[in-house]
């Protein structure tokens, strides 16, 4: 009897748990804006970005990190540097570069250094050490909850003392990707317009109203890789500036890299096998299976 009760207990406990959502991964966007006072829509002309994680970089402390790209906004209506916006697929290098813990849940920022930037796995009346991300001062946590989400996941959004608050794998609505408020005392800051995953709008009040213009949107139907199966050369062609990933069939990624319109692979060190060839545009992943070596 005490043997059922207690399996009865560790399933109880096991069905309330919570995965971790990671903050780091691909198909991810966080849409940010700055403002400085005084402009129209809250939004300084022509400082609003779209943010994505790409590739990794190794940094002088010997520690990996990934790399943080991002997209201009270019409003639809011109006038005024106001939403709908439409996503000017020219990839320009942040200076930001971030790395995961996913056992302690932690977010870490290179800042010359190594500093902490999110800590999800903090409790009500935790230090929040983060003082990279919360202007220098130490911040207590006021109460943390469990929210549901667009997506269907579940999360805990961490509030603090000062009445912001972020978000388990997303940030901080107030203070943007890496930081949790906005720093207003210096005469402006950066804040979120909105977050999607997977394509799923999860946080903002601008996300609807974020379109692609018809010039700049991917036509995914002229989409072309060839040949398939491949032994030699494989040919890739999409209109437009697109970031390929090639992963194994268990998941190891393989090649990681940026194509404008056409790029031609060689297939010499590749094994034969199956891989995943994952092309990402400013709104979508688009996934397709490629045979090297001439399986069938």
């Amino acid at each position: 009897m005490k043997h059922f009760l207690l399996i009865i207990l560790l399933l109880s406990i096991n069905a309330t748990a919570q995965p971790y959502h990671k903050l780091i991964g691909s198909n991810k966007y966080w849409d940010l804006a700055t403002y400085t006072g005084g402009s129209v829509c809250n939004i300084d002309d022509g400082w609003a970005f779209r943010y994505f994680f790409s590739g990794d970089s190794l940094m002088p402390n010997g520690l990996t990190y990934a790399k943080l790209y991002y997209y201009k906004m270019r409003p639809v209506n011109q006038g005024l540097y106001c939403p709908p916006f439409y996503v000017d697929t020219s990839v320009f290098l942040s200076n930001w570069f971030m790395r995961e813990d996913t056992v302690q849940r932690k977010v870490y920022i290179y800042a010359g250094q190594d500093e902490l930037l999110y800590d999800f796995n903090l409790n009500q009346g935790d230090n929040l050490q983060s003082l990279y991300a919360t202007g220098g001062s130490l911040q207590t946590i006021d109460s943390v909850k469990l929210e549901l989400f667009s997506d269907g996941s579940i999360r805990k959004v961490f509030f603090l003392q000062n009445s912001h608050y972020y978000i388990e794998g997303i940030g901080s609505p107030s203070g943007g990707l890496a930081a949790f408020m906005p720093n207003f005392w210096t005469g402006g800051g950066t804040y979120m317009l909105c977050h999607s995953d997977n394509s799923i709008n999860l946080v903002g009040q601008v996300c609807t109203t974020t379109v692609l213009s018809d010039k700049d949107a991917t036509d995914t139907s002229l989409l072309r890789i060839f040949p398939n199966p491949a032994e030699n050369v494989i040919t890739l062609t999409l209109k437009g500036q697109h970031h390929l990933t090639i992963l194994n069939i268990t998941g190891e990624k393989i090649m990681d890299k940026w194509f404008n319109d056409e790029m031609e692979i060689s297939c010499t060190a590749f094994s034969s096998g199956v891989y995943i060839f994952q092309i990402a545009s400013a709104t979508e992943v688009i996934t397709k299976k490629i045979v090297i070596g001439g399986m069938r």
